[in-house]
């Protein structure tokens, strides 16, 4: 039996093995600086949801409140919030539906939830 290839010395052996621990060493920290930044964003959004219930529960509270109105993302005018029970919460893929304050609390109770999922997951 014949066997062809290369005839390696032990430190060219010990140089390519070193190159490509490098190199897994490179791709490694990589996704591991990937997985930093999608924890950061994630606890980020999740305390945005924690100040949003924080508003949600307690707007109803009075019938009527006095506020600044948002036109678009950067334009505010002064108005009033009538009806501070109703809350529009979105679904999905730009679907709405009507529901109380209390109803909106669970409904960002449970998204925080599936953060909690996902950071306990990523944290793993």
């Amino acid at each position: 039996m014949n066997q062809e290839g290369t005839i390696f010395k032990p430190n060219e052996i010990d140089a390519d093995l070193r190159e490509r621990l490098e190199t897994l060493k490179r791709y490694a920290n990589t996704e591991i600086d990937k997985c930093d930044e999608l924890i950061q964003e994630r606890e980020k959004e999740l305390e945005e949801y924690k100040q949003l219930r924080k508003k949600v529960a307690e707007f109803p509270k009075v019938l009527r409140r006095e506020d600044w109105l948002p036109i678009n993302d950067f334009a505010f005018i002064r108005g009033t919030y009538n009806n501070t029970n109703k809350f529009y919460t979105l679904l999905g893929s730009q679907y709405f539906v009507e529901r109380s304050s209390v109803e909106t609390v669970e409904f960002i109770e449970r998204r925080m939830k599936g953060f909690f999922a996902l950071l306990f997951l990523l944290l793993q």
